[in-house]
């Protein structure tokens, strides 16, 4: 029997995006765990994939240990045209105090269409002793990868060295990192 002479059923979908006012970190996400601080003056990137298209309103990320006067930023990339790597500035969520521990919500100027398609979001920070939850994570499919030794090994991070500020609009060179990073989330609009 064919879907054309059966029922009128839908075709199977693998990922549906969160219902609205739900944060994703798209296909591609790890284990949540506390305690990790990154470095000043870079670019952190985490990998997320969308499969499907979704509005977006907010970026958002946990704060484990706040630092007096820090300061951070969150934006989001697209990914290069021809390997897996950070490359055009798509939204710059702007700056937030990083003093306290807690939920950050940061909303975009507009809402934001993103997907299917791999995207990278982005942590910036002034103060290197904050704490930000963190994934851990099985890199093993994941498409941006190297040879490492006689391995091939998965990135889902990605690190650049950048002047705290605003997010530049094109990603700089950027080398992939181990296997963890902040966990940045998105809010389905």
């Amino acid at each position: 029997m064919t879907l054309a002479s059966g029922p009128n059923i839908p075709p199977p979908v693998l990922w549906r995006p969160p219902a609205s006012g739900c944060y994703t970190a798209g296909f591609f996400t790890g284990n949540q765990t506390s305690g990790a601080a990154f470095p000043t003056n870079t670019l952190i990137a985490m990998a997320c994939i969308l499969p499907t298209r979704g509005t977006y309103s907010d970026i958002a990320i946990r704060i484990d240990t706040g630092q007096g006067g820090a300061t951070a930023r969150l934006g989001v990339y697209d990914t290069h045209p021809t390997i897996a790597r950070p490359d055009s500035l798509i939204e710059d969520a702007g700056e937030f105090a990083a003093t306290g521990a807690g939920f950050v919500d940061e909303p975009f100027a507009a809402n934001l269409g993103l997907g299917p398609g791999l995207f990278w979001l982005v942590l910036a920070t002034s103060n290197a002793a904050v704490v930000w939850e963190r994934t851990s994570t099985d890199t093993s499919f994941f498409p941006a990868a190297e040879v490492s030794g006689t391995a091939f090994v998965g990135r889902v991070t990605m690190e650049a060295a950048q002047a705290y500020g605003a997010l530049p609009a094109t990603f700089p060179a950027s080398m992939p990192t181990v296997s963890t990073g902040p966990r940045v989330l998105l809010k389905v609009a």
